[in-house]
C-alpha cells in the first residue's frame, strides 16, 4: 500500500514515540482564535511571562543544555551536509513553499481565500471561522467510516508521524505534536468531506453542504495552491477508511469544472500509471498535463541554436501560422500540424478566470520546485522529461503571444482564452497576468520544442513563408493597387463605350 512505502522512505529512526491518545473536544484552536498576530506559525509559549531578561536567561540555558559536546568540529559539518542531503533527496515529495518569483506576484495566486490545509497558513486570522467547518467534517467523516474515534485518528496520526519532515523545518518550529496531529487529522477530513460533495452530494451533511456551496469557488482554489496541501499518506489512508475510491472520481469531476463539459468525462477510468503523488495538487497537475500521453519531439540537438529565439503573434501571422485551440486538453497537447498553404499552432483552450489562473500559477511553482535543472534528463524516459515544464511551457508559450490587449481579445476569438466559471478576466487584467507570470517562469524542454517547430516551419518552406509574409505585410497596399486598376479599367471601358457610341 502507498502509506507503507512512504513509512518506510521516511521512518529511518526518526520518530519512535507512540500515537497520541485521542482527547475528546476540538483542537488547540481557542488560542489560535484570540491571537491573531500569529500568521503563519504558533510559537510556543512559556512558562514565565515577567520579564524580557528571564525568558531570554531561559532559552540561553535551554540551547546550552540542548547543544551537544562533540568530540571533532568535522562532526558538526557533517551533521548539516547530511541534512542539506536529505532535504533534496526529498524533493519531489515535500510540501515545498513559493520560490521567491511566485511569491512576488498578487496574493490572489499563493494566499488561502477561506480555508487553510496544512501548518503554513493555519494561523492567519482571516481562515479560523472555517476551522469549525472541520470540525464538523471530522464528525462526518467517523460517521461514514463505521469506525470507532479512536481507531480512526490513531490511522492519521500514525502517518503524521512520518510526514512532519515533509514541512519546512522553519515552518514547523513552535509547532508541537500535540497540536500537528490534530491538524492532519481535521484537515485530512475536511478535504475528505469536500471531494464527497462533489462526487455524491446525498450523503452530505446539510450543514456542511450549506458551508461548501456558500464558499465553492474559494475552496476549489485554496486546495489546490503549494502551500496549502496535505501529504499524500495523510489524505490516502482516510479516504481508504471512509470512501475508497473517491480520489479517482474527484479529480475527475474537479477537472469538469475547470476545462471541460461533463459529458466528456463522464465514464472515464483514471488511469494512475504508478504514479505516487506528493500531495493533492501534485496529483491534479498531472492529470491535467498528461492529455493524450503521446508527445512527439524535435530534434534536440537543434535546441542550443535557438536560445534568444522567440514567435509573436504577429510574426506567426506573417508566416501563415495560425493558433488554434488543440482538440484534447492536457498541457502537454502541444503541436505544429503543417498543410500544403497554412500551419497551425495547437494550444489547450485557456479558461480565463481567477480560479483557473491561480491553479496554472500553483502548478507551474510546483514544477519549479520539484525540478531545479528541467534539462536534466537523467534517469527519465522522454515524455517525463518533456512532461516535467509542461505547465511553465504553457503559460509562456501564452505570455509569448500576449503585448497588447487586442492579442487578448484575438485570442478570445480564436476560442483559446474563454471565461468559463468564475469571474472572468477583463481584457486589461488577462494581459497583466501574462506580462507578470512571463517573467517569472523558466523555459524548459516543452518550450524550446515548441520553438525548433515553428523554426523549422519557418526555414523549411522559404518560398511559401517568404511569399505570405509579402502578401501579409503588403495586403492592403495590394487592395488598393488593384481596386486602382480596377477603376481605371472601368473607367477605359466606359470611355471606349461612349466612343463607339
Amino acid at each position: 500500500m502507498m502509506e507503507q512505502a512512504w513509512r518506510d522512505q521516511f521512518q529511518a529512526g526518526y520518530w519512535s514515540s507512540e500515537p497520541a491518545s485521542w482527547v475528546p473536544g476540538l483542537p488547540a484552536v481557542s488560542t489560535e482564535m484570540s491571537s491573531c498576530f500569529q500568521t503563519l506559525v504558533q510559537p510556543s509559549t512559556s512558562t514565565s511571562s515577567s520579564s524580557g531578561g528571564q525568558l531570554q536567561q531561559e532559552l540561553v540555558e535551554y540551547a546550552a543544555a540542548a547543544t551537544p559536546n562533540y568530540g571533532s568540529p568535522i562532526v558538526v559539518f557533517e551533521k548539516s551536509a547530511r541534512a542539506f542531503g536529505d532535504d533534496i533527496d526529498m524533493i519531489l515529495t515535500k510540501i515545498h513553499m513559493y520560490p521567491r518569483s511566485i511569491v512576488d506576484l498578487d496574493d490572489r495566486y499563493t494566499v488561502p481565500l477561506t480555508i487553510a490545509i496544512g501548518p503554513y497558513h493555519h494561523y492567519r486570522c482571516h481562515l479560523q471561522p472555517a476551522e469549525k467547518a472541520k470540525h464538523l467534517a471530522a464528525y462526518r467523516c467517523i460517521k461514514l467510516s463505521r469506525r470507532p474515534v479512536q481507531e480512526l485518528y490513531d490511522a492519521v496520526v500514525s502517518v503524521a508521524h512520518v510526514v512532519r519532515l515533509l514541512y519546512h523545518k522553519e515552518a514547523m518550529a513552535g509547532i508541537v505534536d500535540d497540536d500537528f496531529w490534530p491538524m492532519m487529522f481535521y484537515d485530512a477530513c475536511f478535504l475528505v468531506q469536500y471531494m464527497l460533495w462533489y462526487v455524491d452530494e446525498d450523503e452530505m451533511d446539510t450543514w456542511l453542504l450549506s458551508f461548501f456551496k456558500s464558499n465553492q469557488l474559494d475552496i476549489d482554489n485554496d486546495i489546490l495552491l503549494l502551500e496549502n496541501q496535505l501529504p499524500w499518506p495523510v489524505v490516502d489512508t482516510l479516504v481508504d477508511l471512509v470512501r475508497p475510491g473517491l480520489v479517482k472520481e474527484f479529480i475527475v469531476c474537479i477537472r469538469v469544472g475547470f476545462q471541460s463539459t461533463k459529458e466528456e468525462f463522464e465514464g472515464q477510468d483514471f488511469a494512475w500509471d504508478g504514479y505516487t503523488p506528493p500531495h493533492l495538487l501534485g496529483l491534479y497537475r498531472y492529470y491535467m498535463v498528461k492529455g493524450s500521453g503521446v508527445y512527439k519531439p524535435a530534434s534536440a540537438n537543434k535546441l542550443k541554436k535557438l536560445i534568444g529565439t522567440s514567435f509573436t503573434a504577429t510574426k506567426l501571422a506573417e508566416m501563415g501560422v495560425k493558433i488554434t485551440p488543440s482538440k484534447t486538453e492536457g498541457y502537454m497537447d502541444l503541436a505544429v500540424p503543417t498543410g500544403p498553404i497554412h500551419g497551425k499552432l495547437c494550444l489547450p483552450p485557456m479558461y480565463l478566470n481567477e480560479t483557473a489562473a491561480a491553479r496554472l500559477v500553483n502548478m507551474a511553482a510546483f514544477e519549479l520546485c520539484t525540478n531545479p535543472d528541467f534539462f536534466d534528463d537523467s534517469g527519465e524516459d522522454e515524455y517525463t522529461y518533456y512532461q516535467n515544464s509542461a505547465v511553465c511551457s504553457y503559460l509562456l508559450l501564452l505570455a509569448m503571444f500576449v503585448e497588447r490587449e487586442e492579442d487578448v481579445q484575438e485570442l478570445r476569438a480564436r476560442d483559446l482564452l474563454t471565461t468559463g466559471d468564475g469571474v472572468g478576466l477583463t481584457n486589461k487584467e488577462a494581459l497583466q497576468f501574462f506580462t507578470t507570470v512571463g517573467k517569472h517562469l523558466r523555459k524548459g524542454p516543452c518550450y524550446w520544442d515548441v520553438m525548433i517547430k515553428l523554426s523549422m516551419y519557418d526555414k523549411g518552406r522559404p518560398v511559401r513563408v517568404n511569399a505570405h509574409k509579402f502578401f501579409f505585410n503588403h495586403w492592403g497596399k495590394i487592395v488598393t493597387v488593384v481596386t486602382t486598376i480596377a477603376g481605371a479599367l472601368g473607367l477605359f471601358g466606359t470611355l471606349v463605350s461612349l466612343k463607339k457610341g
